[in-house]
């Protein structure tokens, strides 16, 4: 089984969501008249096609790639041309390239006719998967995927970029061998009913990072695997929010709110967030079902993160639909500390730190690559030792990571004398 990471970006923080139908065809890349058999195919997968307009590889200019069980070469899956990458879900998936340094601007895109036109100020949820695969050849990660809908078919002249707003844009770069889903929420202002796909912007302006040193890095482009696209309605939350509300106390952040009219709810799902981007659910609380009245809600995070903390909830009903709250924002401070000495150090150093959970600590230079990573439960007042005789001399990046808090130090290594 895949392991899955699940990312949600709740576009201007509306936190909506729930089931209704999908608006893509052949969302999952599954039908096609013929298997693949070769680079940039993809206009097979039924639905599918580009805006370069080109189903076959022309130098220079964005072809995008599909790929699915039984295809021949590396249009096959799970040994692709750039990586080893089965789909999400099904036989099929595509695959675009958001930068590539042999040419400037260079990007690729999927496009598709949705099949009904958006409705003028309805909100809609859009979603699909990535990711870059364990990939030899492309060792590189861009920000700023997003996805723009026309009320008319994009034209790419050669491959250089659409210059076009998408309604939702991912402003984080994305880096993993693992399958990640991206959810925006929008409100249609036309009737688009085209929808593209990639990096609408130039690469001035697109945050590009080498993950990976692959054998041939002049020509490392950022390239991401696509499946189960998503656009549906979203559909508000079957009860009144009359407010949702927390404060940060001394350990805990007390979270609060007030419904009415509630119509067949289960039960209250708190997902906590330190960046708007990842939600992990941290408790539960059972709704009332069927109520006109107003009902009071608490519930404690008594683990809170260090700053800035994004809070919402799921409501699931008693059919298992389910949308979700506004998110809110509540800062926690603590008295955390992390200190190393002696600073700076020539053989060994101390690390110490107030933090009281099991944590990891990462030792780091100012690449990033990283010299020591510690398994510890730390005590208050906790020490922890590290022999550093054999680091060159440097800069170094001392990061304490718990469950709740990340904190980090810096410590200079001298030269051995």
């Amino acid at each position: 089984m895949k392991r899955l990471k699940l990312l949600s970006l709740v576009f201007l923080l509306a936190c909506l969501s729930a089931s209704a139908q999908n608006l893509v065809n052949n969302a999952s890349f599954d039908t096609s008249a013929t298997n693949p058999n070769s680079y940039a195919q993809i206009c097979y997968p039924t639905g599918w096609n580009t805006p370069s307009g080109y189903c076959y590889v022309v130098p220079g200019h964005g072809s995008p790639d599909y790929y699915k069980t039984g295809g021949l070469g590396g249009a096959g899956t799970p040994v692709t041309f750039w990586a080893t990458v089965s789909p999400h879900s099904g036989a099929g998936m595509a695959g675009f390239a958001t930068y590539y340094p042999s040419y400037l601007n260079f990007r690729e895109y999927v496009s598709t006719v949705l099949n009904t036109p958006l409705v003028p100020g309805t909100s809609y949820e859009v979603s699909f998967w990535l990711t870059n695969g364990i990939t030899w050849l492309n060792g590189n990660a861009t920000n700023n995927i997003g996805v723009a809908f026309t009320t008319s078919a994009l034209t790419q002249p050669a491959a250089a970029y659409i210059a076009v707003t998408p309604q939702v844009e991912y402003p984080t770069v994305l880096w993993d061998t693992l399958w990640h889903q991206l959810t925006f929420t929008f409100t249609a202002t036309d009737a688009s009913q085209y929808m593209t796909i990639g990096n609408f912007r130039t690469d001035a302006a697109t945050t590009i990072q080498t993950k990976k040193v692959v054998a041939y890095p002049t020509s490392s482009a950022a390239y991401y695997y696509i499946d189960d696209v998503v656009v549906k309605p979203a559909t508000p939350l079957p009860l009144q929010l009359i407010q949702f509300s927390g404060s940060a106390s001394d350990d805990k952040i007390n979270l609060n709110w007030t419904t009415a009219n509630e119509i067949n709810t289960a039960y209250f799902e708190i997902q906590r967030s330190q960046d708007g981007v990842i939600f992990e659910t941290i408790g539960y609380a059972e709704a009332a079902g069927y109520s006109t009245a107003q009902l009071n809600y608490f519930f404690e995070d008594e683990h809170p993160f260090t700053g800035n903390n994004l809070y919402r909830f799921k409501l699931v009903d008693q059919d298992n639909t389910y949308g979700y709250s506004k998110c809110i924002s509540i800062n926690f401070e603590t008295e955390q500390q992390l200190t190393v000495f002696p600073n700076p150090a020539n053989n060994d150093i101390t690390i110490k730190t107030t933090e009281s959970e099991a944590a990891v600590i990462k030792i780091s230079d100012a690449s990033g690559k990283i010299f020591e990573n510690i398994n510890t439960i730390t005590n208050e007042g906790g020490v922890i030792h590290a022999d550093i005789s054999k680091y060159p001399p440097g800069i170094y990046f001392v990061t304490l990571i718990s469950a709740r808090t990340t904190i980090s130090t810096t410590f200079i290594k001298s030269a051995n004398r």
